[in-house]
């Protein structure tokens, strides 16, 4: 029986769309530690439901929304109730 054989075009694809799968999830990472931490610095309380829910998010359009609304909220929590609007 023989091996399977992959292309060295599809190895580079396969290698690339896992880079990019790994840069995604840092820069998601990235994304909320700067939203916690603009709240911190606004001395803005941030509950650990709010810190799960945050860290937990892999959504980039959510978590770049969550960062605008970071600036202007008065509580943590505002940022899921204003993002749904």
């Amino acid at each position: 029986m023989r091996g399977l054989h992959v292309s060295h075009d599809a190895r580079e694809r396969i290698t690339s769309c896992t880079d990019m799968r790994g840069w995604a999830a840092g820069f998601a990472e990235g994304r909320a530690t700067a939203v916690l931490r603009l709240l911190q610095g606004r001395d803005i309380e941030v509950t650990g439901d709010t810190w799960e829910r945050v860290t937990a998010c892999s959504d980039l359009a959510a978590l770049t929304r969550w960062l605008k609304l970071a600036t202007t909220v008065t509580r943590a929590e505002h940022l899921f109730t204003e993002s749904q609007a």
